[in-house]
């Protein structure tokens, strides 16, 4: 009797053991979980801020969105995408590269790619102006001939 005694009272001791271990194990994960979704969301939220300026600066250039702004809404859907999209690391180097070259090319959107050559020295023309009151004489259509084109004489 004191050996079953003595067997249960170290199986249940064990599953106690088991039990705790098992909840050690379980709130690790979850700490790890959530470094890696703080992780995720501090990525999402560069990703975004990055995003968000020249997109403003390109497509409404008169609202003025401030860079405090900008931090606000990324820090707003950055949790969004972290929790949708947790492992950034698995978005690969292509979606980084398509992400940096984006925010180089898209506030020049609207400044034209080739220079406005203002400052050559050269003289622009002026506009032609209308010599002295003759009238131009009007060309006369030519008579009998079939092909309509005019000769070295009328051009």
């Amino acid at each position: 009797m004191i050996e079953e005694f003595d067997i249960e009272y170290e199986i249940a001791a064990l599953e106690r053991e088991v039990e705790s271990d098992i909840a050690v194990v379980e709130m690790e994960q979850s700490k790890q979980q959530e470094q890696a979704i703080q992780s995720s969301s501090d990525e999402w939220q560069a990703i975004i801020a990055q995003l968000l300026a020249p997109t403003f600066a390109v497509m409404a250039p008169n609202w003025g969105v401030q860079q405090a702004e900008i931090d606000g809404l990324a820090g707003a859907y950055a949790p969004l995408l972290a929790k949708y999209f947790p492992d950034t690391a698995n978005v690969g180097p292509e979606i980084g590269a398509v992400i940096v070259t984006a925010a180089v090319i898209v506030p020049r959107l609207s400044i034209p790619r080739k220079l406005v050559d203002s400052g050559s020295g050269a003289p622009e023309p002026e506009p032609s102006k209308p010599k002295s009151g003759k009238p131009k004489k009007k060309q006369k259509p030519a008579k009998n001939n079939v092909s309509q084109l005019q000769s070295e004489r009328d051009r």
